[in-house]
């Protein structure tokens, strides 16, 4: 399935798009914010570099952000998500 084993690593970062999944409807520009999460799981670009760059992108369409840069960068609390310990 994998072509290159899966770490726990690679697992929090999963968890970490994961939860911004739900947030893709309630975006600014919600193209825009799938292209970021698709360059994040592809490892071409670092979640806090995303967020930085997703807003000059709000901002050369000329949309306002519903929050602020430092509070979108701020990592939210994951609640309801277990990873399971390999054998």
């Amino acid at each position: 399935m994998f072509d290159t084993p899966v770490t726990k690593d690679h697992l929090w970062d999963g968890v970490w798009v994961a939860q911004f999944g739900h947030k893709i409807n309630l975006s600014e520009h919600p193209p825009t914010f799938i292209e970021f999460l698709r360059r994040i799981v592809d490892a071409e670009i670092k979640p806090a570099d995303a967020g930085r760059d997703y807003h000059g992108v709000l901002q050369r369409l000329g949309i306002r952000p519903h929050r602020p840069l430092n509070v979108n960068l701020q990592l939210a609390p994951l609640t309801c998500i277990t990873v399971a310990e390999g054998p």
